[in-house]
């Protein structure tokens, strides 16, 4: 951990950290055992020494995962920890309340009041993802790119330039074409959907350079 942050779970500062932690990279949810809900609780990190560190300060088991590592706390331990700490991300605040209040009840009564909540966080989630799209197509504008052969698409990463195949018809947001050309490769149609001036000039030189050879 950071030397500032003070080894001690009674500590403000590393109670802070700490929520912090979950909040960015924390799970928290609700699970059936023997009929039973029980809490989970764990952060997922490419650093095991930082995990391990917690560990010894909050308990818990570290696993091994794919590309990461994993410290998972249950049970009563892991709601006790959620009343210790203050979390601010709103969607972990709905299911840490959850947890607190109905740990350790049937799961039958549970899980319906479990799922709800999860699948009102991810409407909510798919909306704020919505809205941020077309605020980003209203500013930028998006570069939709439709295969004409077989061939899957490559995309050249460049300074200044950002590529995102999606998953929607191949589309291409471009976050910065200010001193980059937008490369391209395999046989495609490129179509300008909102366009601005600068997306237009970008695939229309990368267009020309590629019929002249150049790429």
């Amino acid at each position: 951990m950071p030397d500032w942050v003070p080894q001690s779970s009674d500590d403000l500062t590393f109670q802070a950290y700490l929520a912090g932690l979950i909040a960015a990279e924390g799970c928290i949810r609700l699970y059936n055992a023997n009929s039973r809900a029980h809490a989970l609780l764990h952060i997922t990190l490419k650093k095991p020494k930082l995990l391990r560190e917690l560990s010894m300060i909050i308990g818990g088991r570290l696993y091994e995962v794919t590309r990461a590592w994993r410290l998972v706390i249950y049970g009563k331990a892991a709601v006790a920890l959620l009343r210790h700490v203050d979390i601010r991300h709103e969607e972990k605040v709905e299911k840490a309340r959850l947890v607190m209040d109905h740990a350790g009840e049937r799961w039958s009564n549970v899980e319906p009041l479990w799922l709800e909540t999860v699948n009102r966080i991810k409407v909510q989630v798919s909306q704020y993802k919505a809205q941020a799209r077309l605020e980003y197509i209203r500013k930028h504008g998006t570069l939709i790119v439709r295969k004409l052969d077989y061939r899957r698409p490559r995309y050249v990463k460049r300074p200044g330039l950002w590529y995102d195949g999606g998953r929607e018809e191949g589309e291409v947001h471009i976050q910065s074409w200010r001193k980059n050309n937008l490369l391209l490769f395999g046989r495609m149609q490129s179509i300008i959907r909102q366009e601005s001036p600068e997306i237009r000039a970008s695939v229309e030189q990368s267009t020309q350079a590629s019929h002249c050879g150049e790429l």
